[in-house]
């Protein structure tokens, strides 16, 4: 870090802590997503499909805390709610588990291109439980295709999302239980957030954040080399 003169970081808390820590200039420069590809145009569900849809992107890995969707599932199961599937899409070692543990669920496996794209947008509610990204691109990428996420107050999700507006906060996995269970006794409050999850992207789409970068190189090249 201290052979830059300046400092790009994915969310605040790291601008912060670099430029704390270097005294130098640390700015803010999230990554871009594609609203082309990942759009809620993807969507190919049947109209008669009525069961609500958590998904789930990424790596079955401990550090995504994946078991999170398992004790998710025996929660609302403990509550009554059934009428649900999980859709789960990547792949590691805790893909067993998880398939014992979750009541209803469909396993991809690893796909890339349109089968991610039609995959995210034939979700209801993309359920985020990892609390160590400091991004999150997936999130990004469920806001794109017209997916409001559920995600805990850490790492990048707390900067991408806006509670009850373009998504939803959890502080605990007990509080994410409750929240999804409301949203899918009454998943019309669903379609606003659809909205501004597909706005929030367009703003950050990879032409909007390449402009910023562009913007950064002009403002280091105005630095005095010497100075480290």
């Amino acid at each position: 870090y201290f052979l830059a003169q300046m400092q790009l970081a994915p969310n605040q808390d790291l601008v912060d802590e670099i430029g704390r820590m270097t005294n130098r200039p640390s700015f803010l420069l999230r990554r871009g997503v594609d609203v082309e590809m990942l759009s809620p145009a993807k969507r190919t569900r049947k109209s008669d499909d009525n069961e609500f849809v958590l998904g789930f992107v990424g790596r079955l890995r401990a550090e995504k805390n994946v078991r999170a969707l398992g004790r998710l599932d025996a929660a609302l199961q403990a509550t009554g709610v059934t009428n649900y599937r999980f859709l789960i899409v990547g792949d590691g070692d805790e893909r067993p588990w998880l398939e014992k543990q979750l009541s209803k669920a469909e396993f991809t496996g690893e796909i890339r291109g349109e089968a991610v794209a039609e995959a995210f947008a034939n979700m209801d509610l993309f359920v985020f439980p990892s609390l160590t990204d400091a991004f999150a691109n997936v999130v990004l990428e469920a806001m794109s295709s017209g997916v409001p996420p559920i995600a805990f107050p850490v790492g990048g999700p707390k900067f991408l999302i806006e509670d009850n507006k373009s998504g939803l906060i959890a502080n605990t996995e007990d509080e994410l239980a409750v929240k999804v269970a409301e949203v899918i006794r009454a998943r019309n409050v669903l379609q606003p957030m659809r909205i501004e999850a597909r706005q929030f992207a367009i703003e950050h789409s990879w032409n909007e954040i390449f402009k910023k970068t562009y913007g950064y190189y002009d403002l280091c090249a105005s630095y005095d080399k010497k100075v480290r």
